[in-house]
């Protein structure tokens, strides 16, 4: 079943919006289910898929925690600027705190 996911992903049929190739991913941000494009995400898109509306402000930090992801750092923290490579089920906790 892996090998038919794998060329789900490279038929030329599939996955043409916005001119990407890359197949979708479920993952849970925050306890709720997302579909997401390819199998990586930044730390840039998960924010805004677990806080809506994104906090601003000069003493506003926003931590992303992940666990369950692909490849060798299973469980950790995304940084701004950062990406992980994600897989059905990944989840991430997305949390703002005000500083002040």
């Amino acid at each position: 079943m892996k090998q038919s996911e794998q060329h789900e992903a490279h038929d030329p049929g599939e996955g043409h919006e916005n001119g990407q190739h890359e197949k979708e991913t479920e993952i849970v941000v925050n306890g709720r289910p997302k579909t997401v494009p390819g199998r990586e995400i930044s730390y840039e898109n998960v924010v805004p898929l677990g806080l809506d509306p994104v906090p601003t402000g000069p003493n506003v930090v926003i931590t992303v925690t992940y666990s369950e992801a692909r490849g060798p750092q299973h469980s950790g923290t995304l940084t701004v600027g950062n990406s992980v490579e994600i897989r059905k089920g990944t989840r991430f906790n997305v949390k703002a705190t005000d500083k002040s």
